[in-house]
């Protein structure tokens, strides 16, 4: 695949991103959770703490904004959701929580969960159902907003804790990514602009 065909379909999965994050009225079947797996988090980002989940159930993670910390997000948010986190009494905080739920797909199904969701990386076949186009998309996760809820997408293994935060951060800070689906720290709008 030539580097044209990898600009498209980056391209393509961006377009799909900001698609999921301005909302979608339905969640595909393999998304639908209880309101028992909807976790509140509030992420305090560039302090040093261990998480810890409040007297009203309200998880705090503490971690850098930058991609290395992204595996050390994952962890706390797996914690979060795991119920491993020790409980701590707060006094007010003014910080907004981010409420989530993960979904634990199956990495053999995530191609068929992301298509549903999407419309997009799969092709259908004849007989109406979705088929998995697992050598032109490789996703890892991804997550999209029903209501005020942020649903994550990604396979619990410790190989894709990184990816489990990387899909929190876009649930507290939207699209995060430039126009080649890499990570964008504002530098480049800040040279574009002299």
């Amino acid at each position: 695949m030539g580097p044209a065909a990898v600009n498209t379909i980056k391209l393509m999965l961006i377009a799909a991103v900001v698609a999921l994050s301005q909302g979608c009225s339905t969640l595909p079947r393999a998304l639908e959770a209880n309101a028992s797996d909807v976790q509140k988090i509030i992420w305090t980002k560039a302090a040093e703490a261990s998480a810890f989940r409040d007297q009203n159930g309200v998880c705090h993670a503490f971690s850098r904004d930058n991609k290395a910390a992204l595996h050390d997000l994952g962890e706390q948010v797996k914690a979060c959701f795991n119920g491993t986190l020790p409980e701590k009494l707060v006094k007010v905080t003014d910080a907004k929580s981010v409420k989530v739920v993960w979904n634990k797909v199956p990495r053999a199904q995530m191609a068929g969960v992301y298509a549903e969701a999407t419309g997009q990386g799969s092709i259908k076949g004849k007989g109406g159902g979705w088929k998995n186009a697992h050598k032109l998309f490789a996703v890892r996760g991804f997550f999209i907003y029903n209501a005020d809820t942020c649903h994550v997408v990604v396979s619990d293994q410790p190989e894709y804790i990184g990816t489990l935060g990387h899909e929190f951060k876009h649930c507290v800070d939207g699209y995060f990514h430039n126009n080649m689906g890499e990570w964008d720290d504002g530098e480049h709008n800040l040279q574009a602009s002299r």
